[in-house]
């Protein structure tokens, strides 16, 4: 990326975006020297060292060891790195079953996560629940931070992204249409951002996960729905309307049963941990052998610890899922062309068994595979990476020069 300079802009959107464009480097890749900074935003060093040295002066960065310099040969030159306990952002995560929250600071280290279950919730009830983890998480942020960036908010979709509106979520008590955006806006002073959790959680992987270093890859998050993020040369791909990656309404079997969407067959009628659970207490009750049996609570965790444990039934059950998933793997491979394939949110609990599962079965499938191997990979971020991700749009409107942390 080169020094902004465009004449459409004047000197200080230009400053800003500047700014804006090395506080990211530092973020993401950890430590950086000037040098190292000049060479990859195109900036002359004069314009990195006035960066640098306000920078430096609010205490928003630090310099380091030179003997801590990612540079190998040579004199090593003095590194920077962002300073701990400055800035926060708040992100929040409604999925079906809970809301979760965090606190995120600028090195991506979690703070703070707070869960609260959702169950038979009223548009009311739901958002009390949501603004009762935001107000904690403002009560606190002090602990670990100066001053909170915003609020960031991530839910399943269908979200009107213009507005920051939930419009219809599935299988949500016939909950719709809440402004969340308006509603945050009118309660809270700070800049808030809404956005679908899996351009969430694909935004995370982008800063602090495996896809810091590519510009095409697909998040694939796998819970009780399914959707996919996808990095195309380095920009999150959001579609039109913003309904971009609901690869869970995709049909699988055009004669299998109704979804909820009005679709039939769709994969996350298959291939989610809703449908997978399902599955096992139907088998369960009809008199299938199995650990599993013996809970009357059966949950996600306790199915991957039986998978780990080697019990057959439940291996088989997740080896014919993800047989199901990998055909939509090869169709992603296929259609993008990706460096790189990363595996999130619940099902990245299953471990390697699911990667070394899902790399067989799309060994033989995906076109140019004999030339071409993607990496399939779990997120370092495992089920956390929507709950961050929420934090880390805001950290992206930072970086896009939307919110100024510098006045």
């Amino acid at each position: 990326m080169s020094e902004i300079t465009s004449a459409s802009y004047n000197q200080q959107d230009i400053k800003l975006m500047n700014r804006s464009t090395v506080l990211r480097l530092l973020c993401v890749h950890g430590m950086l020297s000037r040098t190292q900074l000049s060479s990859l935003t195109g900036m002359s060093r004069a314009a990195i060292t006035n960066i640098v040295n306000e920078m430096l002066q609010r205490g928003i960065v630090s310099e380091c060891d030179p003997a801590d310099s990612k540079e190998l040969r040579g004199r090593r030159p003095i590194s920077l790195k962002i300073l701990p306990g400055q800035f926060v952002a708040i992100g929040v995560i409604k999925r079906l079953s809970k809301i979760k929250g965090v606190l995120l600071d600028l090195n991506g280290t979690t703070h703070k996560i707070l869960v609260a279950p959702l169950a038979d919730e009223t548009a009311a009830s739901l958002m009390a629940k949501l603004f009762s983890i935001i107000d904690y998480l403002l009560e606190h942020f002090h602990e670990y931070g100066k001053r909170c960036i915003g609020i960031g908010l991530s839910a399943l979709g269908p979200i009107d992204l213009s507005t920051g509106t939930l419009l219809t979520p599935t299988y949500f008590n016939n909950i719709s249409n809440i402004p969340l955006k308006q509603l945050l806006e009118d309660r809270y002073s700070y800049p808030i951002i809404v956005d679908h959790d899996i351009n969430a959680a694909t935004i995370a992987e982008k800063f602090f996960g495996n896809a810091r270093f590519s510009d095409n890859f697909v998040y694939l998050g796998v819970g009780q729905g399914i959707s996919c993020g996808m990095c195309i040369n380095g920009s999150l791909c959001k579609g039109t309307r913003g309904f971009c990656g609901e690869i869970g309404h995709c049909s699988v079997n055009p004669h299998g049963e109704l979804c909820s969407c009005g679709n039939r067959g769709c994969l996350e009628l298959y291939v989610s941990t809703r449908a997978i659970l399902e599955r096992v207490r139907n088998d369960i009750a009809t008199g299938e052998k199995t650990q599993l049996a013996e809970n009357t609570n059966i949950t996600w965790e306790g199915f991957i610890q039986a998978v780990s444990e080697r019990d057959l039934y439940a291996y088989s059950v997740l080896r014919d899922a993800i047989s199901v998933l990998s055909n939509s793997v090869v169709t992603l491979i296929n259609m993008l062309d990706p460096e790189l394939i990363i595996i999130g949110d619940s099902l990245a609990l299953g471990g390697e068994v699911v990667i070394d599962m899902l790399k067989r079965m799309i060994a033989t499938k995906a076109y140019c595979s004999d030339h071409v191997s993607v990496p399939i990979q779990l997120s370092q971020l495992h089920d956390h990476s929507p709950a961050v991700g929420a934090a880390c749009v805001v950290l992206n409107s930072l970086f896009n020069s939307e919110i100024n942390i510098f006045d």
